[in-house]
């Protein structure tokens, strides 16, 4: 859009060109005895718009104000992906972090489970502790999935916005 108005000002600045042709003519004439049989003239042709007022120079002034904008769309843009990128990256980040902390509380209940049943074999705990143990494995390992889930979400977003797809 920038190169194209750029083009749209040259254009306009080029109506101050005036424009210029030049002419050669050749006739032959056979009918009349007074004129020369053999003529020829050869000349210059200039247009040029003295009076025009302000039309070229309006056009210009709206051919930059064009520029202008198509600049200030791209500025626009490129803060657009900027903030896009910085957001993914950042979701990526907190996802990163919530699979750490699942795989941490994944380790923990594992190692509950493994004193709970040492103290049922112990004979100081019942059976029922040792299936809330388990229980709390069970809703670790999903916590675990889900953060692999988001952060795959996470990962795949930010080659989207970064177009490395």
């Amino acid at each position: 859009q920038i190169e194209k108005a750029r083009a749209g000002v040259n254009a306009a600045r080029a109506e101050y060109i005036p424009e210029v042709g030049a002419f050669v003519q050749y006739i032959h004439e056979n009918g009349a005895p007074f004129v020369s049989p053999n003529s020829g003239a050869v000349g210059l042709n200039l247009k040029w718009t003295v009076f025009e007022f302000g039309k070229r120079r309006g056009q210009v002034s709206e051919r930059q104000a064009e520029v202008a904008q198509a600049e200030e769309n791209l500025t626009q843009v490129r803060r657009h992906v900027q903030v896009d990128v910085e957001k993914a990256v950042r979701k990526l980040n907190r996802a990163e972090t919530a699979l750490d902390s699942a795989r941490q509380l994944l380790a923990s209940a594992t190692e509950t489970r493994r004193v709970t049943s040492d103290r049922v074999e112990a004979g100081t705990a019942n059976q029922s502790a040792l299936l809330d143990a388990e229980a709390a494995i069970s809703g670790a390992q999903a916590d675990v999935l889900r953060a692999e889930y988001d952060r795959s979400v996470a990962a795949a977003d930010l080659a989207r916005v970064t177009g490395s797809l």
